[in-house]
């Protein structure tokens, strides 16, 4: 055999291989940022609650990767201290800058894609009248003039016709569906300043209520009505500083959904301040020391036995 094939052969075996494939990446303008990194989107799941990137129920989306959606599931488990259910799966994207990603007034493209699982119980209202309705749901934090934080939540449940309420068409199962949140209903939720401060619910009236307002159906608002001429939050500069999607937080029942392709532009940019793919893409891998080691090591080696081969011919 030629000499050279030889020592070919011999280095395709000692070399490393230098890509495999990655879970928990998130793909985007910015490139590519592993889901849970600091900085970059972060998990917040609660004890019986789940989220991870998976390939499970591939969604494609930014840069035409297709293989992978962030999955998302909570158990539905009642705590026996106060028989509430207090379990979530959410991922959450904080602003890289100060100032937020913009301004509330200035947001002209809001959506999502998700999927709900069937299962024996997805069409029940035995345990909950809303259940056939539940969707993954997508907030935004916004921060005012005053610095105080407010979450606006939408969930497909706030956005059916009016007397819709038990009788309209149940949420969609094991299919996508892209939801454009920009014409949709929100309930804002004024989060505590302190551990003593209660969650506000803003009423229509504009002024804000016990938490337990909510309990009962809170009343959902569009973007114009929050922001626009006359709208509760018209008065004060809201800029919106994390968008976060997940599933669950007093969810009586196990639910399984999936959730992708978050994304939300402003007027002062033609690029999307944010469009994130959740997928799962090939990545060059870092060989560790000792697999560089072997590999010097055999090349050295393969070295001296030419080296000496030679020797011995001349003599």
């Amino acid at each position: 055999m030629n000499r050279s094939i030889v020592v070919l052969t011999a280095i395709a075996v000692l070399l490393p291989a230098v890509t495999h494939a990655q879970t928990g990446q998130v793909v985007g303008p910015g490139g590519v940022v592993v889901a849970g990194a600091p900085g970059n989107w972060k998990p917040d799941i609660q004890p019986n609650g789940s989220g991870q990137v998976t390939t499970t129920n591939g969604r494609c989306g930014f840069g035409g990767f297709c293989a992978g959606s962030l999955e998302l599931a909570v158990t539905g488990s009642k705590r026996s201290s106060d028989g509430q259910y207090p379990d979530w799966a959410f991922y959450s994207l904080t602003s890289p800058s100060p100032s937020g990603f913009g301004s509330l007034s200035s947001l002209k493209e809001l959506s999502f894609d998700w999927y709900r699982m069937s299962d024996p119980t997805w069409n029940t209202t035995n345990v909950a009248s809303d259940w056939p309705y539940k969707t993954p749901a997508l907030r935004l934090t916004i921060s005012d003039n005053l610095g105080r934080l407010s979450d606006l939540v939408w969930e497909g449940y706030y956005n059916r016709a009016v007397g819709e309420a038990l009788n309209g068409a149940p949420t969609l199962v094991d299919q996508w569906v892209t939801s454009d949140l920009m014409s949709g209903n929100f309930w804002v939720n004024l989060l505590p300043t302190s551990p003593q401060d209660d969650n506000l619910i803003l009423d229509t009236d504009c002024s804000y209520q016990p938490f337990n307002f909510w309990q009962g159906g809170v009343p959902g608002f569009t973007l114009n009505q929050l922001v626009g001429a006359g709208g509760c939050l018209s008065g004060s500069s809201q800029q919106i500083v994390r968008v976060a999607v997940g599933v669950g937080s007093q969810w009586p029942l196990p639910y399984n959904g999936f959730v992708d392709n978050v994304r939300m532009g402003f007027d002062d940019s033609e690029d999307r301040a944010v469009d994130a793919n959740f997928d799962v893409i090939a990545t060059t891998a870092t060989p560790e020391p000792s697999t560089w080691a072997l590999t010097v090591t055999g090349l050295l080696t393969l070295g001296g036995l030419r080296t000496r081969r030679r020797r011995k011919l001349r003599a």
